[in-house]
């Protein structure tokens, strides 16, 4: 991808050389932005072309599912890896998918994660739960 020169210039305009803000974004959608710090133009086109990415990711979603971002996410949030220790050995599994969260993964063609993910061994040390988001 070619970086025309009148786009670098109007990137890193704002209020420092190099600072890229997305104002534009924000109000056009749900991504939270803040502003990235770039000073070579293969740096801002990787940067530009990741943003265009999640945006189009983000809209595929909202177009499969039919509904907002924020809420996909906030469904999909329910879904974690649990750590824990039995029998000497070393956990780490999905926890139950629960509610509409196996639907909305089938309305957006992913594959519901697995419910193991590792058996490891153990510390030793008593039984702990630890929840991690996926």
């Amino acid at each position: 991808m070619q970086i025309d020169s009148r786009i670098s210039r109007a990137v890193s305009k704002p209020s420092m050389p190099g600072m890229c803000t997305s104002s534009r974004i924000k109000a056009k959608s749900g991504l939270r932005t803040r502003p990235a710090f770039h000073w070579r133009a293969h740096r801002i086109c990787a940067h530009v072309s990741l943003c265009v990415l999640a945006l189009l990711l983000e809209r595929v979603a909202e177009i499969r599912v039919g509904d907002t971002w924020r809420n996909i996410v906030a469904r999909i949030d329910s879904v974690k890896v649990v750590e824990y220790e039995r029998a000497g050995a070393r956990i780490w599994q999905t926890t139950e998918l629960r509610g509409e969260v196996p639907a909305l993964l089938r309305r957006l063609k992913v594959e519901p994660p697995p419910k193991l993910h590792e058996v490891g061994p153990g510390s030793g040390q008593i039984e702990r739960l630890d929840t991690r988001p996926m």
